[in-house]
């Protein structure tokens, strides 16, 4: 969409950067931004020809932009839709081809991307019956390092894994539910973030009862890389969630025993086998009021 040239104009000079701006008649700006406003009585007044432009392109390329702060700045989500799919999931026991025939309608589910590279998860969709399906976004994500995804999501009443190739985001979800609900409301759920490497989503030990005050993950701090998270009150003494086998490992020696760290106050272990490829449960077990984790992790790979 673009603005239309009008059939009269006069030329004038610009007060900014000695341009050339052309002056069109005011009923058919206001026209123009009542169009880019779409109707809504709470969008912020466009103030200049270069507000307009920014703002066509955004549409156009599907992003949404605020409106500006009262310190002036002006903050961009990028929004993605979903498409249904097949995908094989490829395992040391046998690859696995998943699609979407559970899925009934996934329209009301959007992923966003905020300017500080947060992803999340947000609305709903309807399932047909229970089992395991795929979907994936509608365009290609650039630059994400798998590091930074949560492994496994809890969207009640679905585990949510999200899985990163060529550039793409799919979205492998399972149910085992029974009473299976027709609309799946998945809420607003992170599922990757810059600053954390191998976060746990909070979803599972809040559902078991937890109040987390800050992500489990690992942290790069001062050049070293800690395991750090806190909670305000925890579950039978423990904090539960699922990371990958494969980048907790990167970053502590993890014995027989799955055991990989333990002190007065804390034990931190991997439990049982592989829920999904190299996804793997974890258990923070607290031997005190302490619910705090801070810890240096054993290897430092280099940053």
């Amino acid at each position: 969409m673009a603005l239309s040239k009008p059939n009269e104009y006069k030329e004038v000079s610009a007060r900014q950067s000695e341009e050339t701006v052309y002056a069109e008649d005011i009923n058919q700006i206001i026209s123009n931004i009542e169009k880019i406003k779409g109707g809504q009585a709470n969008e912020a007044p466009v103030a200049t020809i270069k507000d307009i432009h920014e703002r066509l392109l955004a549409l156009e390329s599907g992003s949404v932009i605020k409106p500006p702060s009262d310190t002036g700045e002006t903050f961009e989500e990028e929004v993605y839709s979903f498409e249904k799919t097949t995908f094989t999931l490829e395992a040391e026991s046998g690859n696995q081809i998943l699609n979407s025939d559970i899925i009934d309608n996934i329209n009301n589910l959007s992923l966003i991307k905020s300017t500080d590279g947060t992803i999340y998860l947000k609305g709903s969709l309807t399932l047909k019956s229970e089992g395991t399906a795929v979907i994936k976004i509608s365009k290609t994500i650039t630059g994400l390092n798998k590091r930074n995804f949560i492994a496994l999501s809890y969207g009640i009443p679905i585990f949510l894994y999200p899985y990163y190739k060529d550039n793409y985001i799919y979205i492998i979800l399972s149910t085992t539910s029974k009473e299976i609900e027709t609309e799946a409301n998945i809420g607003n759920i992170k599922i990757y973030d810059n600053n954390i490497i191998a976060p746990i989503d909070p979803k599972y030990a809040e559902y078991l009862g937890a109040v987390i005050t800050e992500y489990f993950g690992i942290y790069l701090i001062n050049g070293k890389y800690r395991l750090k998270g806190s909670a305000n009150k925890v579950y039978n003494s423990m904090v539960m969630g699922f990371v990958d086998y494969d980048i907790i490992t990167q970053f502590f020696n993890v014995t027989n025993q799955y055991l990989f760290y333990e002190d007065d106050n804390l034990l931190i272990r991997t439990e049982g086998g592989f829920t999904i490829n190299s996804i793997i449960p974890i258990l923070i077990k607290f031997k005190t009021n302490n619910y705090i984790v801070d810890i240096e992790c054993s290897i430092q790979p280099s940053i």
